[in-house]
C-alpha cells in the first residue's frame, strides 16, 4: 500500500497553524479590550433608591380639602334634589311619553344630573390637580390629595347609582 505524504509547503502550514492560533489569543495593545467596560458593569446594580421622605405642601393639601368640601357640599344639594325630585320622576315614569307628567318627570331627572355637577367637577379637578402635582413637584407627598380624590369618587359613583336606580324606578 502506498503511502501518501503531504507536499512540504503543506507540512510547514500544518504545523505553523497551532502558532498562529495562539498568537490570536495573546494580549495587544493597540485592540481594545473584550472585557466589560465600566458602565456595563454598572448596568446590573439596581437603581438608586427613592428619596427616603416625601415633602409636604400646604398648599396643596389645602386645595384638596377645598375640593373635597365642595363635592361634600354638592352631594348634599344633589341629595336634596334627589330627594325632592324623586316622586315627580316615579309618577313620569308611568305616564305617557310626551304628556305633562311625563315632561315635568324629565326636568326633573335634567334637575337632578345638574345637581351632581359640582361634585363632578370637584372629582375633575382633583385628578388634573394630582397629574399636575406629580409632573411638576416630583417628591411631594400627594397623601391627602390622594385621599381626597378617593372620597369624592365615592360620593360620585354613589350619586351615578342614585341617577340610574330613579331612572329605573327606584326612589331611595
Amino acid at each position: 500500500m502506498a503511502q501518501i505524504r503531504p507536499s512540504a509547503p503543506l507540512a510547514i502550514a500544518l504545523a505553523a497553524l497551532p502558532a498562529f492560533l495562539l498568537a490570536a489569543c495573546s494580549p495587544r495593545s493597540d485592540f481594545p479590550s473584550l472585557s466589560p467596560r465600566p458602565i456595563e458593569s454598572t448596568a446590573d446594580a439596581p437603581p438608586a433608591a427613592p428619596p427616603a421622605t416625601a415633602t409636604t405642601d400646604p398648599d396643596l393639601d389645602a386645595r384638596a380639602a377645598a375640593l373635597l368640601k365642595e363635592a361634600k357640599d354638592g352631594d348634599v344639594a344633589f341629595s336634596k334634589t334627589a330627594n325632592a325630585s324623586c316622586p315627580a320622576i316615579a309618577r313620569g315614569l308611568a305616564a305617557t311619553e310626551g304628556s305633562e307628567t311625563w315632561i315635568l318627570a324629565q326636568q326633573s331627572l335634567s334637575a337632578i344630573g345638574a345637581a351632581r355637577g359640582r361634585t363632578t367637577s370637584a372629582a375633575a379637578s382633583l385628578d388634573q390637580l394630582a397629574i399636575e402635582s406629580s409632573v411638576s413637584m416630583p417628591g411631594t407627598d400627594l397623601t391627602r390629595l390622594l385621599e381626597a380624590a378617593k372620597q369624592v369618587s365615592a360620593l360620585d359613583a354613589a350619586q351615578q347609582a342614585r341617577v340610574a336606580a330613579i331612572r329605573a324606578g327606584t326612589c331611595g
